[in-house]
């Protein structure tokens, strides 16, 4: 009975509030917004004591709080999660452009060749920054070798030219171009 006579209480003292407060107001725009959250104060003040009793003595500013709390708990993992996936797009579009600057920058330098390339790319984000870690080139020339003519029995030696220098000055060019360790760069033949 006593809950009942200070909720009683409560609602005629917002009552009375409300009601100087709005008697205080000027009649202008302002006036309906005012309005508007005076009567959430009073719907409030009214429905307190019930979600008082729905929720086993637990008030609405508990509740609120701890909705909040659960609600920007899930905003924290849904943009650590965006993150995440924007980070590991990025990096795959700039490992696809890596890939297409080299192939196209090799394919002006050494015209007659083709190449297959495949960078590996990683981002720092204590430096907010992306590094390139390695990146793979597979030369072809464009002539294609005719088959020699295989006799059994006989061993001949292998009369292929050795191209090492070629692919050292494949990998010295990009390494100058991006800007990066030779060491990060593997060059071999297709």
């Amino acid at each position: 009975m006593e809950a009942m006579k200070s909720w009683i209480i409560n609602i005629c003292t917002a009552v009375f509030f409300i009601t100087a407060v709005e008697m205080v107001l000027p009649n202008n725009n302002f006036k309906k917004y005012s309005k508007f959250v005076l009567g959430l104060i009073l719907i409030t003040v009214v429905l307190n004591p019930i979600v008082k009793f729905l929720n086993n003595g637990s008030s609405i500013n508990r509740f609120i709080t701890s909705s909040s709390a659960k609600f920007e708990e899930q905003i924290d993992k849904s943009s650590k999660k965006y993150d995440k996936n924007m980070n590991e797009s990025t990096v795959n579009q700039f490992e696809k452009n890596i890939n297409s600057l080299c192939k196209k920058k090799l394919e002006k330098k050494f015209s007659g060749e083709s190449f297959k390339i495949k960078s590996e790319i990683s981002y720092d984000s204590t430096k907010n920054k992306f590094n390139i870690d390695s990146v793979i080139i597979g030369v072809q020339n464009g002539n294609v070798e005719r088959v020699q003519k295989v006799i059994i029995g006989k061993h001949e030696k292998n009369t292929s030219v050795n191209d090492s220098g070629h692919l050292l000055e494949v990998k010295n060019f990009i390494s100058k171009q991006l800007e990066i360790s030779a060491d990060k760069i593997m060059v071999y033949q297709l």
